[in-house]
């Protein structure tokens, strides 16, 4: 019985310790803490740009919680776009914002969840297109490198390529600007009256700004592109009236200058006549002079950092997709619509995939279609967008799509006819590679984007 007993009381002086977590007791380690989607891209050497970015942002607490799907682009996808170009992102934080934001999507989604998709809703409000080819998935010209990387909060997918939302429509109300000038032209001629009484000449101020009134043309109506014919596109660059327009708008935005500093100087004349004190006139003419000497080093200083601007960027694309299509004639209607749809500048600086419509591709048109719309800013840009991808893309990697997404952010059917590449119904006829900054792929007939 002692024995007995002694035994019970050494079981119960071994199992002590165990029960209170000591020596020897099998105490469970604890679960290793997961990382959020922002401790992710921080911790990973490989996302050093990115987290900068994100940081930059201002997101970097956002992916810290909810519940997101990341498409992350590694060091050397960021290294693909022109330095310029990522310098000018990094410091525009609602550009830089809205770049990130159109990478995430709300929600986990998972590998295979992806490969069922066709497009994917962002949180920056556009869609991507989803396409798998040979077994590798695409998201717009992305290239998933890396699957189902576990966050707490969401899941990462590595890509090969930045990817960009289509570039909001900014040059349009550009274009209406001189509409909307024209009240403003009339505030000298309000102005006027006033002027009269210590002024003689005041009245002739009065007529230039009668003149540039008649001369303001009223802004073409809005033009759906649902409302154009199913037809390829035509070859006439834009008529005779548009340009005219054009002109006579710039020459009322001049009238009005000139009317404005007239009125300007006398208004000045006449207070330097009126005031009886020469002390205060020697102190206006101090400030006056003191004004124009910062006005003076201002533009100077602006302009200076705008010819820098210049050379930096030319350092970057000497022959950008925009020179090569102004070098070739076969492209001569192309130039001309790119011009006066504003787009010049885009195609100067960024990568992009064009396929460019030929002169014959455009004159197959009816006239009438074209000028439609041609004479609104809008359509056209949708139009000429439409032929436009994002990133450089190589006949190969055409050649292993059904679709791409354009930057007027519909997608293009792609496919192969035997030896002939299609994109929608026009025919790949010729590729021009001597852009530094893209791929130009010469097609027969112009696309029109779906209403």
């Amino acid at each position: 019985m002692k024995k007995q007993t002694s035994l019970v009381t050494l079981g119960l002086l071994l199992a002590t310790p165990a029960l209170a977590g000591g020596a020897g007791a099998p105490v469970a380690k604890p679960a290793p803490a997961c990382m959020s989607i922002a401790q992710i891209v921080a911790s990973d050497p490989n996302f050093s740009t990115l987290a900068t970015a994100v940081e930059a942002a201002g997101l970097t607490e956002t992916l810290q919680g909810g519940s997101y799907t990341v498409f992350a682009p590694t060091n050397a996808a960021f290294a693909k776009l022109p330095s310029d170009t990522l310098a000018a992102v990094l410091n525009d934080q609602d550009m830089l914002k809205s770049i990130l934001l159109y990478h995430v999507v709300p929600g986990k989604v998972t590998a295979k969840q992806v490969t069922g998709m066709t497009s994917g809703k962002t949180a920056e409000g556009s869609s991507f297109l989803v396409t798998v080819s040979d077994g590798k998935v695409m998201i717009d010209n992305a290239t998933v490198t890396k699957a189902d990387v576990v966050a707490c909060n969401g899941i990462v997918h590595v890509i090969d390529t930045v990817l960009m939302p289509a570039p909001a429509v900014a040059e349009a109300p550009v274009a209406e600007a001189p509409v909307a000038e024209a009240p403003a032209a009339e505030t000298p001629v309000a102005e006027a009256p006033a002027a009269e009484t210590p002024v003689a000449e005041a009245p002739a101020a009065e007529e230039p700004v009668a003149q540039a009134a008649p001369e303001m043309p009223a802004a073409p109506p809005a033009v759906s592109v649902a409302d154009i014919p199913a037809l390829p596109l035509s070859g006439a660059t834009i008529n005779a009236d548009a340009a005219a327009a054009t002109t006579e708008t710039t020459t009322t935005t001049d009238t009005t200058t000139a009317t404005d500093t007239a009125a300007t100087t006398d208004t000045t004349t006449d207070t330097a006549a009126t005031d009886t004190a020469a002390t205060d006139t020697a102190t206006t003419d101090a400030t006056t002079t003191d004004t124009a000497t910062t006005a003076t080093e201002t533009v100077d200083t602006v302009i200076t950092e705008a010819a820098a601007d210049a050379a930096d960027s030319a350092e970057m694309n000497t022959n950008s997709l925009y020179d090569v299509i102004v070098a070739d004639d076969r492209f001569s209607t192309l130039r001309d619509l790119l011009s006066d749809a504003g787009l010049t500048d885009i195609l100067m600086d960024n990568e992009y995939t064009i396929f460019a419509p030929s002169n014959e591709a455009f004159a197959a048109v009816d006239p009438e279609t074209l000028a439609l719309i041609a004479s609104d800013p809008d359509t056209l840009q949708q139009v000429l967008l439409y032929h436009v991808v994002t990133g450089k893309m190589t006949a190969e990697q055409v050649a292993g799509v059904t679709q791409i997404s354009s930057l007027e952010g519909s997608s293009l059917n792609v496919k192969k006819d035997g030896d002939t590449q299609m994109v929608g119904d026009a025919k790949v006829t010729g590729t021009v590679d001597t852009a530094d900054n893209g791929v130009i792929y010469l097609i027969d007939k112009v696309l029109l984007p779906p209403p």
